[in-house]
Order: structure tokens, then sequence, then C-alpha cells
């Protein structure tokens, strides 16, 4: 059930008291561990049904690898079956943890001034606004065409200008 649950959702069918309905847009925030979870699940479902493009802006990969804990292994591996997307992601300058290891990935750097707090990542028709704190992360996904079109343009600008790792095995120069 949950997983048909999960589907619906991905799909952007809504259960409401009165039945069923489509839902135009949503913003939801999912918290801790369990939240984090929730959003690579979410991820994963909107990736196979779009495909596409994966963009992720400000990461530090050790703390998305510290929130996802004992299912690295398996989001890692679900994510290697799907072809149907390309992996863009914006790190730190200097910073050499090239984690993620399907897709293959693309990195590029920013300097420190450019990079900001606030993870991004941009899937399908949504927006992911993350948060990383001491004990706890907070992820806002926006499910808006536009609203991730106008973030979806703001990364590419980005990306255009940053550099291109020497050392990031899985970079193209894109």
């Amino acid at each position: 059930l949950e997983g048909i649950h999960r589907a619906c959702l991905a799909h952007g069918i809504e259960f409401v008291e009165e039945g069923v309905l489509k839902k135009r847009h949503e913003i939801r925030v999912l918290q801790g561990q369990q939240g984090f979870w929730d959003f690579y699940d979410d991820v994963y479902d909107t990736v196979r049904e779009h495909g596409g493009e994966i963009l992720v802006s400000n990461v530090d990969e050790g703390l998305f690898i510290r929130w996802l804990g004992d299912k690295k292994n398996d989001h890692r591996e679900r994510m290697s079956q799907l072809d149907n997307f390309q992996l863009k992601i914006i790190i730190r300058e200097g910073d050499a943890n090239f984690a993620t290891d399907f897709a293959p990935p693309q990195y590029r750097w920013v300097s420190q001034e450019e990079f900001a707090p606030a993870s991004f990542y941009l899937y399908g028709p949504k927006l992911a606004m993350i948060i990383f704190k001491k004990e706890d992360v907070s992820v806002f996904v926006i499910d808006h065409p536009e609203i991730t079109q106008s973030y979806r343009a703001l990364f590419m600008a980005v990306w255009e200008k940053a550099k291109i790792p020497s050392n990031a095995k899985h970079s193209k120069a894109r």
C-alpha cells in the first residue's frame, strides 16, 4: 500500500476526504532522516518517470551520505539501473569528495564566496531545497514547473562559469 501511495503522489494524485484529486502544485516539508529518505524515494520515482537532468548545487556530499545512512547503497543501486537521466553537481572549490558514482556524474567547482549553505536539487518538475543542521535535516520540495525552470536557468548560468575539477574522475567537460 505504501508503494501505491508513493506512486500516486509521484503522479500528482492526492487523497482527500472527498475522494481523489489531481494536484496542481505542491510544497512539502520533509524532516529528519525519514524525511530525507522520503526525499530520495521521490527523486527516484520522479526520475524514473520523467528522466532528464538532475541538477544539484551547493553540495557537501559527506552530508548527503551521512543522512542517507544505511540506504545509500540501495539508492545508488536503483539509480544505477536507470538510464534516462544525466547528473550535474556543483560543489565547493577544492572539495575532492566525488562520492556519487552513478549516471556518471559531472562535477563543477564554484569559489568559496559563491558556495551557499543551502543545497538545491532539481529533478523533473521539482525543486528541493535542503538545509543541513548538526542534528537535523529539512527538505522543502516544491512541485511547480515554472519555479523549477527558473532555478534550472540559474543553475546553468553558474554551471557554465564554474571550474571543471582536474581530479574528478567522472567529470566531463560539457
